[in-house]
């Protein structure tokens, strides 16, 4: 919903009339995690795949569900962060609204964001945060500590959600610059959205001597001056 200011950072949804925040909450969660669906899904298949492949001869006959189990541990991390972006949009939202006098500001704001968020891309410690993902497989095999069927399948089934959790910890981290781009230049903007996707998809996909990850957050960057300038001359 548009609020009064030229400023990208609006993005957030207070609730339309009649309805409470619980709603509004839900619509954001329901549109992020389907966005997140979408742009994760070149991070988390190759994970997936290595963990199915790695599980015991024991495990093979539920592969489906431990795969499953570690998916949702996954995208329930990314949930999290969402409720996390979430409130941080109604915080914005909310000065905007009780301090009418920062409209002016947000322009500047929604500039320095975006060129924060492109340096944080082009760091090193993106880099390292990257290399982790690029490389973390979730191993399925280990030492057997249960001594019976039951006791197995509640082993794996725990060990399944701890390594979701932990690749989507490692996933969230590696992926803070893109989001932050996203969320000041409209976090529900298709284009914003399609070109995150590609850029996620780059940086995990492509050879890791391309240094895709410095080149999108040089990119970020050059958007960053943009914004800074026309928030300038405007």
């Amino acid at each position: 919903m548009p609020m009064c200011g030229d400023s990208a950072m609006m993005w957030a949804w207070p609730p339309m009339p009649g309805r409470t925040w619980l709603d509004a909450a839900s619509a954001f969660l329901g549109m992020w995690m389907a966005m997140m669906g979408a742009m994760m899904l070149p991070a988390v298949a190759p994970a997936l795949w290595r963990y199915r492949r790695a599980l015991s001869p024991m495990a093979i006959h539920r592969a489906g569900a431990l795969v499953l189990l570690a998916g949702a541990a996954y995208f329930a991390m990314w949930w999290a962060a969402g409720i996390a972006v979430y409130l941080a949009g109604v915080a914005v939202t909310a000065l905007r609204i009780g301090v009418p006098e920062s409209a002016p500001a947000m322009p500047y704001a929604t500039a320095a964001m975006v060129m924060a968020a492109g340096a944080l891309q082009s760091s090193r410690w993106k880099a390292r945060r990257l290399a982790c993902c690029r490389l973390m497989s979730m191993p399925a095999t280990g030492k057997a500590t249960a001594t019976n069927a039951a006791g197995k399948r509640r082993e794996d089934m725990g060990k399944a959600i701890r390594d979701g959790c932990r690749l989507g910890l490692q996933c969230i981290q590696s992926c803070a610059g893109l989001t932050v781009a996203l969320m000041a230049v409209g976090i529900m903007d298709p284009y914003a959205m399609v070109a995150a996707t590609a850029a996620v998809a780059l940086e995990r996909l492509s050879p890791p001597a391309w240094g895709a990850a410095s080149r999108i957050g040089r990119a970020i960057m050059v958007l960053g001056l943009f914004l800074m300038a026309r928030a300038i001359v405007a």
